[in-house]
């Protein structure tokens, strides 16, 4: 029987700085990308905390969250790092019911923290495709690419990002560029996820998988391959 769990959902404004003041500026926007500041950045964000049914309440959850990030909280003081960096230090002080966390951001990226794969985080970028379908006319996808890797105190980034602001989208452009063309059938579905999950972990190992949305905000396809 599956345990019954709770999510529960807090907006949160933060201010932090992700520089590093041991690197040049060049390696401060390769680590950091469009998010590098050293005056400091702020960030609205959205934290869904998943607990154990019945062990924390509402209010106990939001008042955790507030008290370790919340910006009135923290006006005398701006955190350094990362989101990843902030995230593994909030979670890191969660109280045992927390399963997991889920941050979320005005930019493409998601972070996840689960206490099952405690010491890892995943990292998901969003990034709309633009294609040509072989029935006529084109469509505009949503493909979540989930990257997951070991994380530490002190790391900065799971992913640079000039990986993703630079490489991948680099990719991602000429493929637009190219008349990127497929079908609405799902074996060329599953054909073109696959051609793309190769081509990505070629750039990034850390790749977990492919998710395809439709406009219509329905899953279709999630591209995992057993062995890669």
């Amino acid at each position: 029987m599956q345990a019954v769990t709770e999510i529960f959902h807090q907006s949160v404004s933060l201010v932090h700085r992700c520089w590093d003041e041991g690197l040049s500026e060049a390696e401060n926007l390769a680590k950091f990308g469009r998010d590098a500041s050293s005056a400091g950045i702020g960030n609205d964000l959205v934290l869904s905390v998943e607990v154990e049914g019945g062990s924390l309440t509402e209010g106990e959850v939001r008042s955790w969250i507030r008290s370790s990030w919340d910006h009135q909280d923290l006006r005398h003081k701006l955190p350094v790092g990362s989101l990843e960096e902030l995230l593994w230090e909030f979670v890191h002080q969660a109280p045992k019911p927390v399963l997991s966390v889920t941050l979320k951001t005005r930019s493409p990226l998601t972070l996840i923290w689960t206490r099952q794969h405690v010491k890892s985080l995943s990292l998901i970028w969003r990034r709309p495709f633009s294609v040509l379908l072989e029935e006529g006319g084109g469509a505009r996808w949503n493909l979540d690419f989930h990257f997951q890797n070991l994380f530490q105190a002190g790391q900065g980034v799971l992913l640079k990002r000039k990986k993703l602001e630079g490489e991948l989208e680099d990719w991602a452009q000429s493929l637009e560029k190219n008349n990127f063309k497929t079908s609405r059938n799902v074996k060329d579905l599953e054909q073109m996820l696959d051609a793309m999950f190769n081509s990505v972990k070629k750039i990034s190992p850390d790749l977990q998988s492919i998710a395809c949305e439709t406009v219509l905000g329905r899953k279709r396809l999630i591209h995992e391959p057993i062995s890669t």
